[in-house]
């Protein structure tokens, strides 16, 4: 029994770094701990030559362009194996027109605060320089999250989290938590395509 005494430390040494080197593969160098945290599930780098950004998006999911023009993208990330779909529109613009496309942001999640118990608008920055806002809405809201980034001088990207079949927030937690794992990692891996 002495013998093999030192197999199962060693099995949970080789487990324990073969874990680091396959988050360190997935996460890169230098991430937020707000990535790490979501480091479980699976992504991949939406690189698509029709759009002018690229994010991590879960593997499970699918992305759609719905209608573009020379300066806007109106895209969906749809979750088929759920009734998750988060609305997108991708706009190249210029420094006077972000200020009112914040501004637009705002207003647009000011109108769920008749029903929405809580709206907390959480700063966000990643390591491309892209800077915002993700709001959590808690409550009888048709939407849970919505956010809105820029680099403040060249885009602004909003998107809005809904559930197809009506499903409001309050009402399915557990799919809310699993969404937001999604959502950060989109926001914190999100940057305009040089």
């Amino acid at each position: 029994m002495k013998k093999h005494s030192y197999a199962i430390p060693l099995v949970i040494v080789l487990i324990v770094m073969a874990g680091a080197i396959s988050l360190g593969s997935c996460l890169g160098d230098r991430h937020d701990a707000k990535m790490a945290a979501s480091a479980d599930s699976l992504y991949c780098r939406l690189d698509a030559d029709s759009v002018p950004f690229m994010a991590d998006v879960s593997r499970d999911a699918r992305f759609m362009i719905r209608t573009t023009d020379s300066t806007t993208y109106f895209c969906d990330i749809i979750y088929p194996a759920t009734s998750a779909h988060l609305y997108c529109t991708f706009r190249l613009t210029d420094t006077t027109q972000i200020a009112r496309l914040h501004y637009e942001a705002q207003r647009i999640v000011s109108f769920h605060s008749r029903v929405a118990s809580s709206i907390e608008a959480i700063p966000v920055r990643n390591r491309f320089g892209v800077e915002g806002t993700l709001y959590e809405l808690r409550g009888d809201v048709a939407t849970p999250y919505q956010l809105a980034l820029s680099d403040e001088a060249t885009f602004f990207f909003n998107a809005s989290l809904y559930f197809d079949d009506g499903s409001h927030a309050d009402a399915v937690p557990g799919l809310v938590g699993a969404m937001k794992h999604d959502i950060d990692r989109l926001v914190y891996s999100f940057a305009p395509r040089r």
